[in-house]
Parts: structure tokens; sequence; C-alpha cells
């Protein structure tokens, strides 16, 4: 999910070289086109960033009413931890 959200400036400066307003762009597209591509960016997004909320919430209420689950997630959160201190 993390990496997901690591393309979102990409996503923008891409997205931002279509919408300068020409009447045709270098892709031959009208103005009208090139709104309707940046107003889909926006929405998706839109959507990719509640889709991160609502997997963090879902994480956390899972970390409180889960054992099993919390012990995983604990032992992957040491893992991770020892490859960082060990410079993997």
């Amino acid at each position: 999910m993390k990496r997901l959200l690591l393309s979102l400036p990409i996503l923008l400066t891409t997205s931002s070289v279509f919408a300068e307003g020409r009447s045709y762009d270098s892709g031959g597209c009208t103005a009208e086109q090139t709104d309707a591509f940046c107003s889909l960016i926006g929405l998706l997004m839109l959507a990719l960033i509640v889709l991160v909320v609502v997997d963090g919430i879902w994480n956390a209420y899972k970390m409180r009413t889960d054992p099993a689950h919390r012990t995983r997630a604990l032992q992957w959160k040491r893992e991770y931890d020892e490859k960082q201190r060990r410079g993997y």
C-alpha cells in the first residue's frame, strides 16, 4: 500500500503535462478531454487515499481485537527493525 503512495507524485507530474489549457496538446486531445482526464486522475487519487485510510483503520482494529494478528504484526516489525539495524 505504501508503494502505491510513492507513485502519487509521478501521477501528479504526468497529469499536469496534459492540463496546460491549450486547445490541443501534443497527444491531439481537446481541452475538454484533458479536463476529463485530470478529473479522472483526481478521482483515482482520492480513491487511493480513501483506500489507504480505510486499510489503516482496519489494521488498527485488527491489532486491538485479534491476538494472532497482533503477534504476527509485532514479529514482522521486529524482523524489519532488525534488518534495518543490520543495514539490509
